[in-house]
């Protein structure tokens, strides 16, 4: 071959082979060499891969880390003016939002869930809910029975179905329950019922030293405390609307903060340190694996934050998340 000339491995074009053409697989996650969240039906190159949705490319697998663009992150290049354009992820993604709706944005792309779903951020895709699950305390009095983008309560006999369909109050139905004054949670049975057979909510929302309610000694159920959830539906008045969610689901949201948007409508506002993985779950994030972290020293990961390990001759920081070079005085 000619001198400026060069044969390039397979895959890769240019003066310099430094146009990298091979096709794999693109995937979602990217930790501790390993690829996750493989997503279905996208093969291409690493450079659409790591400029759009995917942290991790190809088999043996890549880091996008490693990836350098001249672009920024969901921009390609446009083969025939060379400038950044675009990458339009709804379009160029097979499957991505699937089962919501995939908006392009410039830079990125919003997806868009029905009511009774939440965004999975590993396979970006819209998954059902289990709110006999994720909401605590939901049908109260009753069997919970998820449903796609729903749930429904089967009340017990003698109880009926709250107006927004969230509970089940004997209340407003016929009185067909004994009240007891203890509880004992070992054995689980109650003892020193009353002798008035009443509702559900007459015994334990109006008297104050009830502590069981059921249909005999061996199938009666504690009475919620006050500052229980279930406490405040069963007790609330007709017609009263509950509309703080976070406040009866206080668990709703693992490593993050549950924000009220009206109604039953609510999201979840991650911890510092932590990324959505769905709708309700936060997990850590891996700030080791960013570039720049911890020069001069190892960048180890701890849950929500990391903090740095030195090298000889340089000095932790007073918040552990950086080296600095020590002087040495004479």
């Amino acid at each position: 071959m000619g001198n400026n000339m060069c044969s390039c491995p397979y895959g890769f074009m240019g003066d310099r082979c430094e146009t990298d053409y091979r096709t794999g697989q693109c995937f979602s996650q990217f930790n501790l060499g390993i690829c996750t969240g493989e997503i279905n039906g996208l093969r291409c190159t690493k450079a659409l891969c790591c400029s759009t949705i995917g942290q991790g490319w190809g088999n043996p697998c890549e880091s996008c880390i490693t990836f350098e663009s001249p672009c920024e992150r969901g921009f390609v290049i446009d083969a025939r003016t060379g400038q950044c354009t675009d990458a339009n992820e709804c379009h160029v993604v097979p499957g991505l939002c699937q089962g919501g709706t995939c908006t392009s944005t410039i830079g990125s792309y919003v997806c868009e869930c029905p009511q009774g779903y939440a965004l999975n951020l590993l396979t970006q895709g819209c998954e059902d809910i289990d709110e006999c699950v994720s909401i605590s305390n939901i049908c109260v009095g009753g069997e919970c029975r998820n449903t796609l983008g729903g749930f429904q309560c089967i009340c017990r006999a003698g109880y009926t179905l709250s107006q927004d369909g969230t509970s089940c109050s004997g209340g407003a139905g016929p009185a067909e329950g004994v009240c007891f004054v203890n509880y004992n949670p070992s054995s689980r049975e109650c003892s020193g019922e009353l002798t008035r057979i009443m509702t559900q909510r007459e015994c334990c929302c109006s008297l104050s030293a009830s502590q069981g309610y059921g249909a005999d000694r061996e199938t009666c159920q504690p009475c919620p405390t006050r500052n229980e959830a279930a406490y405040t539906i069963l007790c609330r008045q007709p017609g009263q609307n509950l509309t703080d969610f976070c406040s009866r689901n206080p668990t709703i949201c693992t490593n993050g903060a549950c924000i009220n948007l009206g109604a039953d409508r609510y999201r979840c506002e991650c911890n510092e340190g932590f990324q959505p993985q769905t709708q309700n779950i936060c997990t850590d994030i891996n700030e080791c694996y960013e570039l720049g972290r911890c020069a001069n020293g190892q960048c180890v990961n701890v849950q929500g934050s990391y903090y740095c390990q030195c090298n000889p001759g340089f000095d932790l920081t007073e918040d552990r998340m950086s080296c600095k070079g020590n002087v040495a005085h004479h």
